[in-house]
């Protein structure tokens, strides 16, 4: 098939967690076919292509797509030691884009703010996040919603299951895309880490739009610290701290103002010289000793992007649309419509084989 895109088959396998052997055992390929069907050298026939799109739950539709190809992606990762696992987030964040684009397509999004330019050089997070504050008119105090935030500036926010635990939140933009996107994990529960994991995607997007630094300590840091000050401007936190010393009661309080963690909040006060190294020693035991690094107290809820909600009940309510149907749009199968984003779509029904018994007890002479 002339119009196979290798690039496809390979996003497709890896967002499903697969070896190349697995998937030549559920197409009943070569495992060698696989790799050259994926690295262009060689082209699938028709019942080859066909094959491979079953194995995986895709149209074939999907594979005839031209001109796509995955973009690198930043991301916040706690611990991600798996090669492969790692290729799968990958995969997925890259597909759930691709599905996303299909079904934003016809929506048109107001900004009302704006992301700065490419040639903005900042000397520190720290001014970064003070810059951005104010270029998106956020007033003092806490930030209601930062997703509403990014949204507001254009970009788009998702949550999908990224199939691991490991990964809390993501950002990509490739260059061919005017669209910045941003990925919560929706194996993530907690408000305030939602909040805190989209601040720091934030940092990459400002700091590291231009100087891609993927993967490395530095931009880890850079990105946590601009997460820290856009959330927790250094005067108005440090207004709000005690007078005296800073203790586990405290924290509690300052998390349900603020919405950010109170491991977080300790860790900000320490960054703008509130406390010690020696004071957050002591308040990390205090909350490992209540239990709190696992459940802290104060649930903060988590914030839900509005965009692609949007466009999704436009389709449903005033096109009409069927979850069939927008998996035609996006050139997927429902089934992996309802794998990248189980807030959405539901899976579809399987229906097995069903056989005829005779309910007539046969009679002995």
């Amino acid at each position: 098939m002339n119009d196979f895109n290798p690039a496809l088959l390979k996003l497709a396998r890896e967002a499903r967690g697969w070896r190349q052997t697995t998937l030549a055992e559920a197409a009943k390929v070569g495992q060698g076919s696989v790799s050259k069907y994926e690295k262009g050298l060689m082209e699938p026939s028709r019942r080859q292509a066909g094959a491979l799109a079953r194995a995986l739950e895709m149209p074939l539709g999907f594979f005839l797509q031209p001109e796509v190809r995955p973009a690198a992606v930043l991301y916040r990762s706690r611990v991600l030691k798996s090669a492969r696992r790692e290729a799968t987030v990958r995969a997925r964040l890259n597909l759930a884009r691709l599905v996303a684009l299909r079904l934003l397509e016809d929506v048109d999004v107001e900004s009302e703010a704006r992301f700065p330019g490419g040639d903005r050089e900042f000397s520190s997070p720290e001014q970064a996040a003070a810059e951005l504050r104010a270029g998106w008119w956020l007033p003092p105090g806490p930030i209601a919603s930062v997703t509403e935030a990014i949204e507001s500036a254009g970009a788009v926010v998702l949550r999908l299951d990224l199939g691991c635990d490991e990964v809390d939140a993501a950002y990509l933009h490739p260059l061919s895309d005017r669209t910045r996107w941003f990925f919560i994990n929706t194996r993530v529960h907690a408000g305030d880490r939602v909040r805190f994991s989209l601040a720091h995607e934030l940092g990459h997007a400002v700091l590291h739009e231009v100087d891609f630094v993927p993967d490395t300590k530095q931009a880890e840091d850079q990105s946590n610290l601009f997460s820290g000050a856009f959330m927790l401007p250094s005067d108005e936190l440090r207004a709000d701290l005690p007078r005296g010393r800073l203790r586990v009661a405290h924290l509690v309080e300052l998390k349900r103002r603020w919405g950010m963690s109170m491991g977080a909040i300790a860790m900000r006060a320490h960054h703008i010289g509130a406390i010690s190294r020696n004071d957050l020693t002591a308040l990390w035991k205090e909350i490992g000793w209540r239990g709190y690094r696992t459940q802290e107290p104060v649930d903060v809820p988590v914030e839900r992007p509005m965009i692609f909600d949007a466009a999704l009940n436009i389709h449903r309510t005033e096109h009409r649309m069927s979850d069939d149907d927008l998996a035609g749009m996006a050139h997927v199968s429902r089934v992996v419509l309802a794998e990248l984003f189980p807030e959405h779509f539901a899976p579809p029904v399987r229906r097995g084989h069903l056989s005829v018994v005779s309910a007539r007890k046969d009679r002995v002479a």
